[in-house]
């Protein structure tokens, strides 16, 4: 073999080798490590019960978070109510740190508008999640730079599986 040729062959193999280190340097840790969230998750949502309510209202869900797509940046989960009413929502995670964002069944004739809700926590010991929920409600305001009213809540679950 020429010194051509095995010049050009340990130049393939280092540029192989920066190529993975590379790869594996910008991968997310979520990826390397595992998704902690995958699973059946019993969470408590506290929030209040209409937009400026004082008054707060607790609500314990069941969250069945999917697996991601190979090369998605976030995942399909379910939501089933005490009523064993269930909704589509979608979840990312970055290392620890997770955001899950779902529509609640809604029902107008209650008189508190719909909402979407953001859960927006950690995962501590892949056992429990907890954290802050934003709630972006259904009515209009101008004065809020998401143009709707939202109000902060908590809440709080532990891993079912």
């Amino acid at each position: 073999m020429s010194s051509f040729c095995r010049r050009c062959q340990q130049i393939m193999i280092a540029a192989a080798t920066l190529l993975v280190a590379w790869a594996s340097w910008t991968t997310p840790l979520v990826m390397a490590k595992g998704l902690p969230l995958v699973g059946k998750w019993e969470v408590t949502i506290t929030m209040p019960v209409s937009p400026g309510s004082n008054q707060k209202n607790s609500q314990t869900v069941t969250i069945d978070v999917s697996p991601m797509d190979s090369g998605s940046l976030n995942g399909r989960l379910t939501v089933t109510d005490q009523s064993n009413r269930t909704v589509s929502g979608v979840w990312r995670e970055v290392g620890k740190m997770i955001s899950i964002t779902f529509e609640p069944v809604c029902d107008p004739s209650q008189g508190a508008p719909c909402s979407t809700l953001i859960l927006l926590g950690r995962v501590k010991g892949g056992v429990i999640i907890k954290g802050q929920v934003v709630v972006e409600w259904d009515r209009t305001n101008s004065s809020n730079p998401s143009l709707y009213a939202t109000d902060n809540g908590k809440f709080a679950g532990q891993s079912l599986d």
